[in-house]
């Protein structure tokens, strides 16, 4: 850009154009300044991203170490670990027996890390799979929220199942679920829940997309899953006249944080086995989108697995 001020303004005095050579400079000061702050912007963003970062390199270093308390002081009241066969542990279980957890936490590669105002999510590589890691932040500072692990291999049963019958419908989740919201920001995200999965059902890419951040990046059984790769996914559904139907929720917690929802939920495939999902939602310009997400398979449930759905309430 330098060479080609100069050889404009060298052009100008040749031609006796000075004033044009002098106006044309409250431009370049725009332009340095729009640089300026697109920098800002950007090094405030890093910074954010560093605050989680940081929180989860401590906690790395906490279970590598056996440091109990340290440990104890990163984890959430509400914290959930699935590890990668799908099982669940509470937070009260894993600081019983931490070498277990520190064994199956081992590896970490390929660490991407984002916030979402009071939430963030570190995603990583680890022996066989994939891992995130929510974060909140309490007032006391950054705590783990859900700590879930997804294996390389694919699931037995998706959880949006392929060549779906004529007869099937999708009551629920896309017109019902066994879940009561008890704030607005829970019932938005519902909505746009309910119509992200109207529009995997009716194969409307263009309608999936409105529910779904540009940034969307996810783990699934053997999957790693944008935006990008999804609207193509579902756009070929459409051509080929094939329908994903999308497996019932069995219940639901949200955890509130302003413009932010974490959502955990287990959904029960029609033929297989149930899924633990993480999803994080964010409201940009009155609409909420997903912007985050992990999903496990249960291994060790029967397929079919039967279980009522039951109601979970939000926590703060």
């Amino acid at each position: 850009m330098s060479r080609l001020v100069t050889n404009a303004l060298a052009s100008l005095v040749l031609c006796g154009g000075l004033f044009a050579a002098v106006s044309s400079r409250p431009a370049a000061a725009a332009e340095h300044l729009k640089v300026d702050r697109n920098n800002d912007r950007e090094g405030a963003r890093k910074n954010d991203e560093g605050e989680v970062a940081q929180a989860d390199h401590s906690l790395v270093q906490a279970v590598a170490s056996g440091d109990k308390k340290a440990v104890d002081g990163l984890l959430d009241a509400y914290f959930t670990w699935i590890d990668s066969d799908g099982i669940s542990s509470t937070r009260e279980q894993i600081l019983q027996d931490l070498s277990a957890f520190a064994n199956a936490s081992e590896g970490h590669a390929d660490l991407k890390t984002f916030r979402y105002g009071q939430v963030g999510a570190v995603f990583g590589v680890q022996h066989g799979g994939r891992f995130e890691r929510v974060w909140v932040k309490r007032p006391a500072g950054w705590r783990v929220l859900v700590y879930q692990q997804v294996p390389d291999l694919a699931p037995s049963s998706p959880a949006y199942a392929g060549n779906a019958p004529e007869s099937a419908d999708c009551e629920n989740p896309c017109k019902a679920i066994p879940f009561k919201p008890t704030t607005e920001a829970d019932r938005e995200v519902i909505t746009s829940y309910q119509a992200m999965n109207t529009a995997i059902w009716q194969a409307d890419a263009d309608a999936w997309a409105r529910h779904i951040g540009d940034e969307d990046f996810g783990i699934t059984p053997g999957v790693l899953v944008t935006k990008a790769n999804r609207i193509t996914a579902i756009r070929k559904q459409k051509e080929t006249n094939t329908r994903a139907l999308p497996a019932p929720l069995l219940s639901a917690r949200f955890f509130d944080f302003g413009d932010t929802v974490v959502m955990t939920a287990l959904h029960q495939p029609r033929n297989g086995k149930p899924h633990y999902f993480t999803r994080i939602w964010v409201k940009r310009e009155a609409a909420w989108q997903l912007v985050a997400g992990a999903q496990t398979e249960i291994q060790a449930a029967p397929a079919p697995f039967i279980l009522s759905g039951r109601q979970l309430s939000q926590e703060p």
